[in-house]
């Protein structure tokens, strides 16, 4: 999966499906590798109390709710 995967959701609710976890928020940026933490490419959600970062590699599905 690549950051061009979720460019039609950017701004738009999305449901995101990790190994343990599922996160559901509006996706409002991309992080490139060279920028995040984990060096890997990022997506960030806002989740409605904060903004959380989910590196693309973990994720397993998404959908749009």
């Amino acid at each position: 999966m690549t950051m061009l995967d979720f460019k039609d959701y950017f701004e738009k609710r999305i449901r995101v499906f990790t190994a343990d976890k599922v996160f559901e928020g509006e996706l409002t940026g991309f992080i490139d590798e060279l920028d995040s933490s984990s060096k890997k490419d990022e997506i960030e959600l806002d989740v409605g109390e904060c903004y959380i970062d989910i590196d693309i590699p973990s994720i397993l599905k998404f959908e749009a709710v």
